[in-house]
């Protein structure tokens, strides 16, 4: 309907405007094939989340030359020189709606009737469908929400907050206690237990062996920890990506603010003193109530060259920030289990110890061992995450830590739907949300598996501290304990800025044109002004 559009008014321009009529179309035909280039490539047009990731080029890896050369083209192709063959034609639409000529060509009228016509049967098609995202109208609409949040240029104002305001939406969300102590699936022990979360980069349920049934056999290790731990089925990330991901699912939390924007105010530019700031809350966290209950917390940082993203490692509250002795560039899989393994031996119990990696990361492939002949990178990285996280597992298991230790296996967020990704996995992954895996494991505890029901990683830390029989302690959660039955529909909205996504019923569904979920929503924007320190003008 857009090309549609985009050929009747550049041809009715062309009988007195030519080159302003060739420009027009020139820049209107390249968006739609950006668009179109977009769908092919992520599964949708492009969002303010992928203008925020293009920033940090060292995380699109080998992408970056893909999409480069993709632009490149697309322009070529769009803005090559051509003539107007149907000229004498939009000429007469031209003639008969600007000077009103007595005799209009025919063949203009029959022109316009079809155009007509297929322009209603486009529009009914799309409102019957519900689907008004079409290419130009999207890239506007992303253009909207990329000034709203400064991802496109120095203008973050988005859910600022006076702190009056701000003060009566804590007071909305405060909650003296969490529930569901009782219902935790393993007793409460006099020894504390251990605590051990692996939040493995980028790495959606569909993945591993168990969950694709592929006979891939490339997760061996990690259909062990299946086999062996109590899984949740249907639960998914809640957002995207890293910044949020991480601090969301530890303050059971939906933070707006990303890693990178235009003018520099993202958590990976931030300066030291500016982040302390935004950070300082009031918010409460797993770490946090660990902390107060005597519990050693522990982070292992994978990349110790980024100073930004240490800095927000340790403004989630971690006593310690542990990289081992390198510090000039990200460690490898295999060098994050090996610290991981000699930590958790060297510190006193009870802990919480947490680890990130990288090299399951969009565009990353394996430097260590290799799946198959070697020839597709997003299996490598998978297969050598997985090897190496199997030679800490049966470490773990033959230590004495693991008599007392509970073992979570989670990730950041779901994987990016990439056409690499997609074809690797046979995936039909539309959005940058998936289904993603949440184990427990301790020795002793049989294997179960519990419905989560669409509801998504806002509930681990109200989980974990189900787990540990911990419920007395006032927080701000957005999220509940898995072991409890709720029917919340904010724990099944999925949020990436100004995108929100629906779990609720077995798949995922992009909210857009409804009048649906629209208090869930308002629920999710409220928070998003308490979820950092930013404040409006006294003006």
């Amino acid at each position: 309907m857009e090309l549609c559009l985009v050929m009747i008014f550049t041809g009715v321009l062309s009988g007195k405007h030519k080159k302003f009529a060739y420009i027009i179309n020139s820049v209107f035909c390249f968006i739609i094939l950006l668009q179109q280039g977009s769908l092919y490539y992520s599964g949708e047009f492009i969002l303010p989340v992928m203008l925020d990731n293009f920033r940090e080029f060292r995380a699109l890896g080998s992408s970056l030359y893909k999409y480069v050369f993709f632009i490149l083209t697309g322009m070529i192709i769009s803005f090559l020189p051509y003539g107007f063959p149907l000229k004498k034609l939009y000429s007469g639409v031209f003639r008969k709606f600007r000077f009103f000529k007595k005799q209009p060509f025919k063949e203009a009228r029959i022109f316009l009737l079809f155009s007509v016509i297929f322009l209603g049967i486009s529009a009914g098609t799309a409102f019957a469908s519900r689907n008004f995202y079409s290419p130009v109208l999207s890239l506007l609409l992303t253009f909207y929400k990329g000034v709203r949040s400064g991802a496109i240029v120095p203008n973050y104002k988005a859910y600022k907050t006076t702190p009056h305001e701000r003060e009566r939406i804590l007071q909305k969300f405060y909650k003296p206690a969490l529930a569901g102590n009782e219902t935790a699936a393993v007793p409460a022990e006099e020894a504390r237990p251990n605590v051990i979360i692996i939040f493995s980069e980028g790495l959606s349920a569909e993945v591993i062996d168990k969950f694709n049934d592929l006979e891939l056999n490339l997760t061996p290790n990690l259909d062990k920890l299946y086999d062996e731990s109590l899984v949740f089925i249907n639960y998914y990330n809640h957002t995207a990506a890293t910044f949020r991901g991480l601090r969301g699912q530890l303050y059971s939390t939906h933070q707006y603010l990303g890693g990178y924007y235009a003018n520099n105010i993202g958590f990976g530019q931030l300066e030291r003193t500016e982040m302390d700031r935004q950070l300082e809350t009031g918010l409460i966290s797993l770490v946090d109530i660990l902390n107060e209950a005597g519990y050693g917390t522990y982070f292992i940082n994978p990349e110790p060259s980024n100073a930004r993203f240490s800095d927000y490692l340790e403004n989630l509250h971690f006593g310690n920030i542990y990289s081992g002795e390198i510090n000039d560039r990200y460690l490898t899989d295999r060098e994050v289990f090996d610290l991981l393994g000699n930590s958790i031996n060297a510190v006193e119990s009870p802990f919480l110890m947490c680890v990130y990696n990288m090299g399951t990361h969009h565009g990353y492939d394996s430097p260590d061992a290799k799946y198959g002949d070697g020839s597709d990178p997003v299996k490598n990285k998978f297969y050598n995450f997985d090897l190496q996280f199997g030679k800490f597992f049966e470490n773990f298991m033959a230590s004495e830590i693991s008599n007392n230790t509970f073992l979570i296996f989670t990730t950041d967020h779901a994987s990016y739907n990439s056409p690499e990704y997609k074809k690797a996995f046979k995936s039909r992954q539309k959005y940058f949300v998936n289904t993603i895996p949440f184990f427990i494991y301790r020795k002793g505890m049989e294997h179960g598996i519990v419905d989560a029901d669409g509801r998504n990683s806002l509930a681990l830390s109200p989980t974990v501290l189900n787990l540990l029989h911990i419920n007395k302690h006032d927080n701000y959660f957005l999220g509940s304990s898995l072991f409890l039955q709720n029917d919340n529909a904010v724990e099944r909205i999925s949020a990436i800025g100004d995108d929100f996504y629906y779990t609720g019923n077995g798949m995922v569904t992009r909210l857009t044109v409804t009048l649906k979920y629209r208090e869930e929503i308002s629920i999710i924007k409220d928070y998003y002004k308490i979820s950092v320190n930013q404040f409006l003008s006294a003006k």
